[in-house]
């Protein structure tokens, strides 16, 4: 239980502040149809008063079949003049104003701009309120109350404070808990946590992040040095999943709980003790499937996958997210979502390989998952840490399983698969990326490397790093 006054204080509060936004969301995933109903009217109803929404006949009053009749699924791309205009001072997108503007960038793509608005901001507090409620309801049991938060770390414009996600109640309330050291570069990082004895709660995007900070005092013995630690928070799945279970082995005794689907352009899914709810008061969910069709979040079946077609209340409307799902178990009426990977496909001659079935056709002959599939002129690299035997031609030859890549390579408009072993691949992937200005909490662990220039780029790096003999399939 908690040890001085300030921290049960802090405790009571919390859950006082938290508990109608975690018993509204549990009663909407009882009835998620009426729930994403009631933010389709919110939605519609904003569009109505905006350039966007009046070009596409959008009157306020649309249900879901007239919303997605009208208006189209787009990308960021497609997206981004409406969102230029926004940010000029036009109502574009939003009759809300944007009150900030995020800079994000995918691991091949580059920096796009998100707008934020109030109601925008609302979902990520909301999620955070959620969150910490469905925590001390099921064993956290804070003591010292001391969190180091690092959400998306400031580089080249952006959120220079985390706590500027929370909104004014909770970044009060939480601030005198907070772990805040100055971002200058990992290594001034770890020397403040270092310091930081009553360390309780750590929350950070990537594990890969987590693990750099401690790569920076490799003799330390992080467990003994946060003695009260009790939660890690950080992505768990897909990619992430061996950099998590690195960051389990190091904390055994500690709580590594994946942070579900969080998005710089919106909060997407959340953690919760029977699985990734998605926020369905918050964001409105279609789901592209395999076959083209497009289903509502109340209509997957568990086991089906869809890629996200998010619409959210800063001005992104049938956003195409490019996140690949699988629906799971129900929490009430509503399917959990457990993220699988990038739906962007790579198609050098007509291939179109993904960071899903990347990854689960090479997971067999990998299991550590260290490794990054790399286009180049006329074939793929495998980059790895460790390569067994024989590794080209099995990965070649596992990859085939793909239709379009068989015919590509049997046909010789692919050449064979190479593998290049770069040891301590995860650290030098990051260090690429900040290189190129993405910031740490937007580095997001792939399979797959769709952006052919990014990938020479790196190729190049790697070579210069660590130059090995690559090995070719036959």
């Amino acid at each position: 239980m908690p040890h001085n006054a300030l921290t049960t204080t802090a405790v009571l509060a919390l859950r006082a502040l938290c508990y109608n936004a975690h018993r509204r969301f549990h009663q909407s995933l009882q009835a998620p149809q009426k729930a994403q109903d009631r933010l389709l009217h919110k939605i519609v109803h904003d569009l109505s008063r905006t350039t966007y929404g009046h070009e596409h006949h959008i009157y306020g009053i649309e249900g879901y079949d007239a919303f997605a009749e009208r208006l189209p699924v787009q990308d960021y791309d497609s997206f981004r003049p409406w969102i230029e205009q926004q940010l000029s001072g036009e109502t574009a997108i939003t009759p809300h104003r944007v009150v900030h503007v995020e800079p994000t960038s995918g691991s091949s793509g580059a920096t796009k701009s998100i707008p934020y608005t109030r109601p925008l901001l609302r979902a990520f507090s909301g999620m955070f309120r959620i969150w910490a409620y469905d925590l001390l309801s099921h064993g956290l049991e804070p003591e010292t109350g001391r969190i180091f938060m690092s959400l998306s770390p400031a580089a080249g414009g952006g959120f220079t404070d985390d706590r500027d996600y929370l909104g004014f109640p909770l970044r009060q309330l939480l601030s005198p808990f907070l772990v805040m050291p100055p971002a200058k570069d990992m290594r001034s990082i770890a020397r403040a946590l270092m310091k930081e004895r009553d360390l309780e709660v750590i929350s950070v995007w990537s594990p890969s992040y987590l693990l750099e900070v401690m790569a920076q005092s490799p003799g330390a013995n992080w467990r003994k040095l946060w003695p009260q630690l009790k939660l890690i928070s950080c992505w768990d799945s897909a990619q992430a999943a061996p950099l998590a279970d690195k960051v389990r082995a190091v904390f055994p005794d500690v709580m590594v709980q994946g942070k579900g689907l969080l998005a710089t352009e919106g909060p997407l899914t959340i953690p919760l003790a029977q699985g990734c709810a998605p926020l369905v008061d918050s964001i409105f969910f279609e789901f592209e499937m395999p076959d083209g069709k497009i289903k509502r979040l109340h209509d997957l079946e568990p086991g089906e996958r869809g890629e996200i077609i998010m619409t959210q209340r800063g001005g992104l409307t049938r956003y195409r997210l490019g996140d690949i799902v699988e629906a799971g178990n129900r929490i009430g009426d509503t399917p959990t979502l457990s993220f699988l990977g990038r739906s962007a496909a790579c198609d050098l001659a007509g291939e179109k390989l993904n960071a899903v079935f990347v990854r689960e056709a090479l997971l067999t002959l990998l299991p550590d998952e260290d490794f990054i599939l790399l286009p180049q002129e006329r074939g793929y690299v495998l980059v790895t840490e460790q390569a067994p035997e024989n590794l080209a031609e099995k990965a070649d030859i596992a990859l085939c399983s793909a239709y379009h890549y068989g015919v590509a390579r049997r046909l010789g408009q692919l050449l064979p698969l190479q593998v290049m072993e770069v040891s301590d691949l995860y650290l030098k992937l990051r260090a690429f990326h900040q290189a190129c200005g993405m910031k740490p909490g937007d580095i997001k662990d792939s399979a797959l490397m769709t952006d052919y220039q990014l990938a020479r780029l790196l190729l190049n790096a790697l070579d210069r790093m660590q130059p090995l003999p690559v090995r070719t399939a036959a």
